[in-house]
C-alpha cells in the first residue's frame, strides 16, 4: 500500500492493546449484574477461555501468511470465495457496529464532563429549530436538543478519526500511544490508592443475592466477550508493519498480560477501598476516583474515558478499511473501493465510506449496537478457527515463525474453549438477542451474489504473496 514508513514493534502493541482494551472503562456494569467475586475471577479466566485462543491463531496464522485483509485472506486462501466474502463481510458489519457503539460511549463520556453540552449550546439550538420547523424525520430522529447534541458529538469524533487514519498507520500509531498512556495514569493511581486502603472483601458476595451461579456468569458474559475481543483485527494491516511474521506474535504476547493487568487490577483496588459493588454501573470508574482521591482524579478519569473511546475508535477504523480494500482488490467489492493515497497509502474510500456509516449507525443505541456486534463477532471468529484447521491440515509444511504447539491436541485445546463459550451463549442469552444477531449474520450470503455478479474473483493469493 503505498510507500508509507510501516508502524514499528511498539506502535503494534499498542495498536494491538488499544483495540482489546484501551483501560478498564466500559466493565463497570459487568460488577453490578455478576457479582464483584465473579467478575474478578472472570477477568482473569475470561482470557484463557477467549481471548488467548483467538490470539494465538492470530500469531500462526499471521506468520504463515502475514497479507493485507488478514483472516478474510486466510479464510479466502483455505475455503475460497464464498466463505472469504462471509468472514470478511461479517467482521467489516461487526467492526462498523463496535466503532459507532464506542463513540456513543464517548458521548456518555462527555456528557459526564459537560452535563448539558453546553459548548456546543449555539450550533444545537439553531439546528433542532431548524429541524423542528421540517415535517417527519427531523423531528423523529431528535426529538429534543440533547440529543441533536449527543449526535453531533458522535459526527467530530468520527470525522477527526478518519482524518487522522487518512494520515496513515504511523500518526494512528503515535497518536495510539500518547493516547493510551495518558489514559491508564489514573488507572495506576487508583490501584495504588485503593490497595493501600484496602478494607471490604472484593470477593465477597461471589454473586448477587438471588441469582444463581450460572445466570450470574451469563449476566456479564456478552459484555466480557466484547471487552476480551480484538486480537485478530490488526491482522489486516499486516503489510503495513515491519517484520510482520515475526513482530505480530512478539506484539501479541505483550499486549495481552497488558489487557488483563489493566483490566483486574483497577477492578480490585476500587472493589477492596470502596466496597458497595451493587452501585457499580456506567461510567463509575469516575465515581471510583472521586471517592479515593476526590474531584482532580475523577476529572482525570472521565477525561481518559474520553481518550479511551477515542483510542479504541481510532485503531477500530484502522482495522475495518483494510477489509474492504482488500476485498475489492480481490475483485468481491466495486474497485473504487481500493482506492489509496499515494502519499500515506491509507485506503481512501475505503475509510470515507466507513465515515458516512459510522455516522448513521451512531443514531443507534450503545446496547443494541453491542448484541448486534458480538453474534457478528461470534460468526467470522468461528471462521477463523475453521481456516487454522483448515491450514494446518493442508498446508502441514508451510513456513510457520509461530506455530501453536501440542499437534491436533494442542489445536483442540485453542479452539475448543471459545466454541463452548459461544454455545453458552447462545443457549442461555436472550432470544430477541438471538433472533436480530441471526438476521445479521444473513445478510453476508444475500449480498454475495450480487457481489459475485458486479466483479469476477481471481485467484486466491499464494502462501508466498
Amino acid at each position: 500500500m503505498g510507500t508509507a514508513r510501516k508502524a514499528s514493534l511498539l506502535q503494534l502493541v499498542f495498536l494491538i492493546y488499544a483495540v482489546c482494551a484501551a483501560g478498564p472503562y466500559g466493565l463497570e456494569e459487568v460488577v453490578s449484574a455478576s457479582g464483584p467475586g465473579m467478575t474478578l475471577i472472570l477477568l482473569l479466566v475470561m482470557p484463557f477461555l477467549w481471548s488467548i485462543p483467538i490470539a494465538l491463531a492470530t500469531a500462526e496464522l499471521t506468520s504463515m501468511l502475514p497479507v493485507e485483509g488478514g483472516y478474510y485472506r486466510w479464510a479466502r486462501k483455505a475455503f475460497g470465495d464464498f466463505w472469504a466474502f462471509q468472514c470478511g463481510w461479517w467482521a467489516w458489519s461487526a467492526m462498523m457496529v463496535s466503532t459507532a457503539a464506542l463513540a456513543v460511549l464517548f458521548t456518555d463520556y462527555a456528557q459526564a464532563w459537560d452535563p448539558d453540552l453546553r459548548v456546543l449550546s449555539p450550533l444545537v439550538n439553531p439546528l433542532h429549530g431548524w429541524l423542528a420547523s421540517l415535517p417527519g424525520i427531523g423531528v423523529a430522529l431528535f426529538p429534543d436538543p440533547r440529543t441533536l447534541g449527543d449526535w453531533l458529538v458522535c459526527l467530530l469524533l468520527v470525522w477527526s478519526l478518519t482524518w487522522i487514519n487518512l494520515r496513515g498507520i504511523r500518526v494512528v500509531g503515535d497518536s495510539t500511544i500518547l493516547m493510551n498512556v495518558a489514559l491508564l495514569s489514573p488507572f495506576i493511581v487508583i490501584t495504588l490508592l485503593g490497595l493501600a486502603r484496602w478494607t471490604h472483601n472484593p470477593l465477597s458476595p461471589l454473586i448477587p443475592p438471588g441469582e444463581t451461579h450460572l445466570s450470574a456468569l451469563v449476566n456479564g458474559l456478552l459484555l466480557l466477550i466484547w471487552l476480551y475481543s480484538g486480537y485478530e483485527m490488526l491482522s489486516t494491516v499486516a503489510e503495513e508493519v515491519d517484520s510482520p511474521h515475526l513482530n505480530f506474535p512478539r506484539a501479541l504476547a505483550l499486549a495481552a498480560p497488558m489487557v488483563v493487568l489493566s483490566y483486574f487490577l483497577p477492578t480490585l483496588a476500587a472493589l477492596a477501598a470502596l466496597g458497595r459493588w451493587d452501585s457499580w454501573g456506567a461510567q463509575h470508574f469516575a465515581l471510583v476516583g472521586r471517592g479515593l482521591g476526590g474531584a482532580w482524579l475523577a476529572g482525570w478519569v472521565i477525561i481518559g474515558g474520553l481518550l479511551s473511546n477515542a483510542s479504541l475508535a481510532n485503531v477500530n477504523i484502522l482495522s475495518v478499511s483494510r477489509l474492504p480494500y482488500a476485498m475489492a482488490l480481490d475483485r468481491l467489492l466495486p474497485a473504487w473501493l481500493a482506492r489509496t493515497s499515494p502519499v500515506t497509502g491509507a485506503p481512501v474510500a475505503s475509510l470515507l465510506l466507513g465515515g458516512v456509516v459510522y455516522s448513521l449507525l451512531t443514531l443507534r443505541g450503545f446496547t443494541d449496537l453491542i448484541n448486534i456486534y458480538v453474534f457478528l463477532q461470534a460468526a467470522y471468529y468461528v471462521m477463523i478457527y475453521l481456516t487454522l484447521l483448515r491450514l494446518r491440515a493442508r498446508f502441514p509444511d508451510a513456513r510457520r515463525p509461530f506455530k501453536i504447539a501440542g499437534g491436533r491436541w494442542g489445536l483442540a485445546l485453542v479452539v475448543t474453549p471459545p466454541m463452548l463459550l459461544l454455545i453458552l451463549v447462545v443457549w442461555k442469552g436472550d432470544p430477541r438477542i438471538l433472533v436480530q444477531g441471526l438476521v445479521a449474520i444473513a445478510v453476508g450470503p444475500v449480498v454475495y451474489l450480487p457481489a459475485l455478479l458486479a466483479r469476477r474473483p481471481q485467484a486466491p493469493p499464494s502462501l508466498e504473496s
